[in-house]
């Protein structure tokens, strides 16, 4: 049986596979601000499939065309998560971002009574 978070979880693998182009500011030059890009990938799953997320990603992200860093997006009620592969488009801080599978974490439980 799959449990409505988990579902969710399902969905949100289809539907942000190829989610394009975001655009974050440089912190310092030749590096992204990683709480912006945490913020895109956070607000690009709280719009496509809903519920609260949490992004992390490395402290240090190189403002180079072509570099590809991977972050990871939890779901904040159902533990799992996925990893986000994170590219940088170019120097002015733009980047897109693709998930990649789902690591559902499912924890059992059961009612007694």
């Amino acid at each position: 049986m799959v449990h409505g978070s988990t579902a969710r979880w399902l969905v949100t693998a289809v539907l942000v596979l190829g989610t394009a182009a975001s655009v974050g500011a440089c912190s310092s030059p030749g590096s992204l601000r990683t709480a912006d890009v945490e913020k895109s990938l956070v607000d690009g799953f709280t719009q496509q499939v809903g519920g609260q997320f949490t992004a992390t990603c490395p402290p240090s992200i190189p403002a180079q065309a072509g570099q590809t860093v991977s972050c990871t997006v939890t779901d904040d009620s159902a533990g799992a998560t996925v990893a986000v592969a994170v590219t940088v488009e170019g120097e002015d801080g733009s980047f897109s971002w693709k998930a990649g599978a789902v690591n559902a974490t499912t924890s059992s439980s059961s009612a007694t009574g």
